[in-house]
């Protein structure tokens, strides 16, 4: 059996635990190929591949929330969405995902993580012993 033959057994195995409708192919019956059977998308399969996420989608929220973080925890403008780079980018790294609009961003997402971020914080805060807050209120003139 060669490399080639071996390489491409794993794909198709890969490929047919991603699609849940698919088609058995003819295994090969010649002597210099394996007789192993191949499994083939079929057609509705292979456009359903290139359908946009439904925004319930897990995917869709899973990069919905990779997005939120990357602005807020790097001080990114929420315009970032709407650069012709960024676009780009992510559209090579999965064309099915949407980016969303700055306007969902800020008034959905964004709230959205605020506010399972505060349930997180007030579940810490509530089971902890103790809690210690520090401040400083002098300033120095030279600085």
């Amino acid at each position: 059996m060669s490399v080639h033959s071996v390489e491409y057994a794993e794909a198709a195995a890969e490929r047919a635990k991603e699609d849940t409708t698919v088609t058995a192919a003819v295994p090969r019956t010649s002597s210099s190929r394996p007789t192993a059977e191949l499994i083939q998308p079929t057609v509705l399969a292979t456009f359903e591949r290139r359908k946009p996420y439904d925004n319930a989608s897990d995917r869709k929220r899973q990069i919905d929330l990779a997005l939120v973080r990357l602005v807020v925890g790097d001080l990114q403008p929420f315009s970032v969405v709407e650069d012709r780079w960024f676009k780009n980018f992510v559209k090579v790294l999965d064309s099915r995902y949407q980016l969303p609009s700055r306007r969902t961003l800020t008034r959905s997402l964004i709230p959205e993580l605020y506010t399972s971020e505060k349930a997180r914080v007030k579940n810490l805060l509530d089971s902890a012993e103790a809690v210690s807050l520090t401040t400083d209120i002098w300033t120095s003139q030279k600085t």
